[in-house]
């Protein structure tokens, strides 16, 4: 990895399409919320939320981790080309969350049947990162051993003193 390297900078087009973006995720994450916060408020709402008092924060955690999966995926994809894979597990972790979650407020029963599914998910998904970071982190450090190399050959490429033979080693007087 080249530590000269800079970030790529985005167009103004392209910095307002992800701007956009962000303004259409936050905007449907506060109406998600105000319409949880009114739903409670109604008399239904309140009977139902006192009845199962864990319902709120089950759909509320939903909302919340999908709506960060998604934010994450708009705003780092733009800036983060070489994760982009460990970002997409990462987004279909938190949809996992989310939908065992939102399994929990329709039938208890179902979120726990799937969970083993999602588990297996996980595990997956945990290989292959690990896999991808792997490789990453092999490339970097080949790539930082190789430069250091060079720039080390390049130094004593220069040292064309007497007191050094053409072997490299030095003699001593």
């Amino acid at each position: 990895m080249d530590s000269t390297a800079s970030v790529p900078s985005l167009s103004s087009d392209e910095e307002a399409k992800i701007f956009k973006e962000l303004h259409g995720i936050f905007d449907k994450l506060f109406k998600w919320l105000l319409a949880i916060i009114a739903f409670k408020n109604t008399s239904m709402g309140e009977a139902l939320f006192t009845a199962h008092p864990k319902l709120i924060n089950s759909g509320v955690l939903a909302i919340v981790l999908h709506f960060l999966g998604w934010l994450l995926g708009t705003t780092l994809q733009s800036h983060v080309r070489n994760f982009l894979p460990i970002l997409t597990c990462i987004e279909v972790l938190l949809a996992s969350a989310a939908s065992i979650s939102a399994l929990l407020l329709i039938s208890p029963l179902i979120a726990w049947l799937s969970f083993p599914l999602w588990v297996a998910v996980f595990a997956v998904i945990a290989h292959y990162c690990y896999q991808h970071l792997y490789k990453m982190t092999l490339s970097a450090v080949s790539e930082t051993v190789k430069k250091l190399i060079e720039s080390y050959r390049a130094a004593n490429s220069f040292n064309t003193s007497p007191a050094y033979s053409s072997s490299g080693m030095q003699f001593t007087l």
